[in-house]
C-alpha cells in the first residue's frame, strides 16, 4: 500500500523522546524534512516511521548524529600531514578553511604512513564510523575521546589513547553481553546485561 503519512520523533542524547510529530503534507512522494530548534554540540537520535492507506504503522527506522558545536567555525589541524588527508577527503585544497560543519559530515578517514604527527583538531569529526590511522607518528590519541561513534578504529601499538576512551568506544559498539553456560551437554542462558552508555567514566563497567 502506499505511504499515506510520515512521523517522526527525537531525543537528545540519553534524554527521554519527545512526542510522535507528523511531517506535514507528506505521503510517498516526500523524502527531506527539516528538523529546527535542535542545540549544537548534541547528539540526537532520530525515529521514523510511516503509515499506509490502512492507517498501520510501519516497522520503525532510527538514524543518529551529532551537532558541530560551531558549525561555522574554522578548526585548527596544525599537523600539516592530518589537514592535507582531512582535505583531501572532504573535496578541498589544503588551503580552504575546514569548519565544524565541514568536519562533521565526515564518516570514514583512512591514512595509514601518512607521517600524520599531531591529531588536534580530529575530535570534531564527531559522525567518524571508521578511523584507520596505523603507523603514522603521533605519541597521543586523545583527540578521539570525542569520536564515540566509531565502529572501527585501527592505530598502532605504543599510541597513547586513553582508558576513558577506550571504554567510551567500548560502550558505544556493544548493546547486550549475554553470558551461556554448559551443563549436561546443553546451553544455559545465565545473564544479559545491557552495557549502559551513560556514566561510568571513573570506573570499570
Amino acid at each position: 500500500a502506499a505511504i499515506t503519512k510520515w512521523e517522526y520523533r527525537y531525543r537528545r542524547g540519553p534524554d527521554g523522546w519527545q512526542l510522535w510529530t507528523e511531517v506535514p503534507g507528506a505521503d510517498y512522494r516526500t523524502y527531506t524534512h527539516t528538523v529546527t530548534g535542535l542545540d549544537n554540540g548534541y547528539s540526537y537520535t532520530f525515529e521514523l516511521r510511516s503509515y499506509d492507506a490502512d492507517t498501520q504503522p510501519s516497522g520503525i527506522a532510527s538514524a543518529t548524529a551529532t551537532l558541530p558545536l560551531n558549525p561555522t567555525a574554522g578548526v585548527t589541524i596544525p599537523d600539516a600531514a592530518l589537514r592535507r588527508v582531512i582535505a583531501n577527503a572532504l573535496g578541498k585544497d589544503v588551503e580552504d578553511e575546514i569548519t565544524s560543519n565541514d568536519m562533521a559530515t565526515l564518516q570514514t578517514l583512512e591514512a595509514p604512513f601518512a607521517g600524520i604527527g599531531d591529531l588536534t583538531g580530529l575530535g570534531e569529526a564527531v559522525n567518524l564510523h571508521t578511523l584507520k590511522l596505523g603507523n603514522n607518528s603521533f605519541a597521543n590519541a586523545a583527540p578521539l575521546a570525542s569520536l564515540w561513534r566509531l565502529e572501527t578504529l585501527a592505530l598502532s601499538a605504543g599510541e597513547n589513547t586513553g582508558e576513558t576512551a577506550v571504554r567510551r568506544q567500548l560502550r558505544s559498539a556493544v548493546d547486550l553481553v549475554v553470558h551461556l553456560s554448559r551443563r549436561g551437554g546443553r546451553r544455559r542462558l545465565e545473564t544479559i546485561a545491557e552495557v549502559r552508555q551513560d556514566g561510568c567514566e571513573e570506573a570499570p563497567c
